[in-house]
Formats: C-alpha cells, sequence, structure tokens
C-alpha cells in the first residue's frame, strides 16, 4: 500500500518528467537551428573569401 508521501513524490516525478521533454524539444531545435545559421554563415565567408582572393583590385 502506498503512503501520501510517495503518491506525492510519484505525481512530483510525472510532472519534472513531463517538463523536461518541452526543453528537451527545444534545446534539439535550437542546436539545430544554431548549426545551421553557423554553416550558412560559413558558405558566405568562404565565398566572400574566394571573391577576395580572386578580384582584380
Amino acid at each position: 500500500m502506498r503512503t501520501r508521501k510517495m503518491q506525492i513524490l510519484m505525481k512530483m516525478g510525472r510532472s519534472m518528467t513531463i517538463e523536461a521533454e518541452p526543453r528537451e524539444k527545444a534545446a534539439c531545435f535550437l542546436r539545430h537551428r544554431c548549426d545551421s545559421e553557423l554553416k550558412e554563415l560559413e558558405d558566405k565567408y568562404q565565398t566572400l573569401r574566394c571573391f577576395l582572393l580572386f578580384s582584380p583590385f
């Protein structure tokens, strides 16, 4: 038979798990977004670098 304290702790554990999921998804989304923005900046940098290296100035 479960005590009142055990029931409260189990409810807290479930709510903490439920709250953690959106945070995990948000962290994953932000990591992916940062990675793609970094890739985009690296591509622009390479393009600019090539342009400056081979420009006739």
